[in-house]
């Protein structure tokens, strides 16, 4: 299965950068009008709040948002919860989210902060469901949670009631629906690609489990620059809407793709010179957590900077405030627990490699240096400050510094209650797991390193692998990679640390020079450009989750 020719053969060889989907398609259900009143969750009374909703689309429910905040000094979490209805109230559990720990919530203005189904109830049309939120903790009625509602009735298929310990009510006079965001997964899949002839970013969807492919909003399909080293684009999904990072003769551009209209956003842009001509370093990775102080960080290749004499690149980690230009940008190097805007005075060169969000809303960076094989990281946390740089391992996980590939695509995942995360690692041909729980990830002692590939795996021409992490069918980790015979393959963890042989992925003739794949309902989507064809070909492969 492939795209389009028209767009296969423009496509540009930098989606060798791992982090350009396939994306599912998601639509979302909103109430969000605000009227400056709240329900208290977790207090005496009331004990729970519900808010019942229906969807005009059927499909599996992926995370809920609720526009809350803290009030004093909680400690605990909101739970969040999918219950059917009974004769107009909460009745059976159909699924249960993460839990919101307090921790999301800084400051104290409402946000809204997010619950994710890693089993994912299927949704119906014309269907009423319930949204409940609880506290973890002992009911406070000075130290609990506060979710944000409307009054009147703004939305139409549902209200808001609460909960006194023994009977459901509806709130008081006028006081309708809360404010929330249900996202929900359906059928779809979006594949966003370079545009090489034309210099722009396309975004294509499937409706047909990927058979064929057909462009979106072709007429604001954002452009990018025209010279060769300047086309490095990232995509991240977050619910509904696709976010790309691309870099600009003077910056970079962060445009969005939003799923449930299937049209292009205005693009951001933003003042920073990069270094865009390191083989190998994507110049930008972009990231966002929701329901935190700062939802949008990048890290990028920075300009570079004249040390003891000698030009040396940075990597260089920036946030949305106010504005993106509202953020100097800090170094990943620098003084324990501060964002520095001066890197220490070291002659060595820094290369970002990967990033990843993890399901605390920690923002990591991996990169390598001139200096040594190490693979370095370093946690930017949700108040702002970094953790100390660290290595991976008590022996520490090692990598070229100079070859065009050497660390591939991260998975942040849930199991048996807690986030971990998990990154590959190319060494001397051999593809090490690098894995840790995400609490723990700033002690370096705390990462463990499992050869997964013996030998054999790709580092020059693509990079080497992909992690995809498949919640919903017991926790496995799958990890999907290149050969140097330039074809794909797949393997995964059983979900207990033992990973099963490999199996060539779509067997046949081709040559894999960039591969990016992502988890799509009940299948892993891979999307490769595939270079023993000419012109080169940007092709798509479905593989069960049940292998």
């Amino acid at each position: 299965m492939t795209l389009p020719a028209s767009i296969t053969t423009n496509l540009f060889s930098d989606f060798k950068n791992s982090s350009m989907g396939p994306f599912p398609a998601i639509f979302q259900v909103v109430q969000d009008t605000d009227n400056s009143v709240s329900q208290a969750i977790g207090s005496t009374n009331p004990q729970k709040v519900a808010q019942s909703f229906q969807v005009s689309t059927a499909g599996d429910l992926t995370s809920i948002e609720i526009y809350a905040k803290k009030l004093n000094s909680p400690t605990d979490s909101i739970l969040i919860t999918l219950c059917a209805d009974n004769a107009g109230e909460p009745g059976t559990v159909l699924g249960t989210g993460t839990p919101i720990p307090v921790a999301t919530f800084v400051g104290t203005a409402f946000k809204y902060a997010r619950s994710v189904f890693f089993v994912p109830p299927a949704l119906a049309t014309s269907t009423t469901y319930w949204i409940v939120a609880e506290r973890s903790g002992s009911l406070d009625a000075t130290n609990n949670f506060q979710w944000n509602n409307a009054t009147g009735n703004p939305y139409a298929n549902g209200k808001l009631r609460t909960y006194n310990g023994s009977a459901w009510s509806d709130v008081s006079s006028g006081n309708g629906d809360g404010r929330f965001k249900v996202n929900v997964r359906t059928s779809g899949r979006y594949q966003p690609a370079v545009d090489k002839t034309n210099n722009k970013i396309r975004m294509y969807k499937s409706t047909d489990n990927g058979n064929t492919w057909s462009e979106q909003d072709s007429a604001n399909a954002p452009s990018i620059s025209t010279t060769s080293n300047l086309k490095s684009v990232s995509a991240v999904p977050i619910d509904n809407l696709i976010q790309l990072f691309h870099s600009t003769a003077t910056g970079f551009s962060r445009p969005q793709f939003n799923t449930t209209t299937d049209t292009w956003g205005s693009a951001t842009t933003v003042t920073s010179t990069l270094s865009t001509n390191v083989s190998g370093a994507a110049p930008i990775l972009g990231g966002q957590r929701t329901g935190f102080s700062s939802s949008l960080i990048v890290a990028y290749n920075g300009a570079t900077e004249t040390v003891m004499g000698s030009a040396r690149r940075r990597v260089k980690v920036k946030r949305f405030i106010t504005a993106w230009n509202s953020d100097p940008g800090y170094d990943i190097i620098g003084s324990p627990n501060t964002p520095d805007t001066t890197l220490p005075g070291t002659a060595v060169d820094y290369d970002v490699r990967a990033v990843i969000m993890d399901g605390n809303g920690v923002f990591h960076v991996f990169w390598t240096q001139s200096d040594d094989s190490n693979v370095h990281h370093r946690q930017y946390n949700t108040d702002d400050t970094f953790s100390t740089a660290n290595l991976l391992g008590s022996t520490p996980a090692t990598t070229s510094n100079s070859a065009a590939y050497s660390i591939g695509g991260p998975a942040n995942y849930y199991r048996s209650d807690e986030w971990y995360m998990a990154i590959p690692i190319t060494t001397s041909g051999a593809i090490v797991v690098s894995k840790v729980k995400a609490s723990l990830s700033a002690t370096a002692s705390n990462w463990t390193n499992t050869t997964v590939i013996a030998s054999g795996a790709e580092s020059t021409n693509s990079n080497p692998a992909v992690l995809i992490a498949d919640n919903e069918q017991g926790g496995r980790l799958f990890l999907i990679f290149t050969k140097t015979d330039g074809k794909m393959y797949i393997t995964h963890d059983s979900g207990s640390d033992t990973w099963v042989a490999e199996q060539e992925i779509h067997p046949g003739t081709k040559t894999v020079a960039g591969l990016s794949a992502g988890m799509l309902v009940d299948v892993l989507g891979t999307a490769y450009l595939d270079t023993s064809p000419t012109p080169d070909e940007l092709r798509y492969d479905e593989t069960t989750v049940f292998f």
